[in-house]
């Protein structure tokens, strides 16, 4: 069951899958997640996009400990604060 542990106000969120912990952007409006994190995104650029359910969060982001998620998250924030 998905379940979104932190979400900050542009949609970035941690959220855990069956014990697992992803970083995406959460876009409820379209009912859609996306990668957010720079390892996550397709090589020759671009994000990956899909429903947001678990198999969509999974699509999109790789599994990490919460602690890693966590600070992953924080640094996308301070990166948009320095923007």
């Amino acid at each position: 069951m998905t379940n979104v542990i932190k979400e900050n106000s542009i949609g970035d969120a941690v959220v855990e899958v069956n014990g697992s912990y992803y970083v995406v952007n959460i876009n409820r409006q379209k009912g859609q997640v996306q990668s957010t994190m720079p390892s996550d995104m397709p090589r020759d650029g671009g994000t990956w996009f899909a429903g947001f359910s678990d198999d969509g969060v999974k699509y999109v982001s790789s599994a990490r400990t919460r602690k890693a998620a966590m600070a992953g998250l924080r640094r996308l924030e301070l990166i948009a604060d320095n923007h």
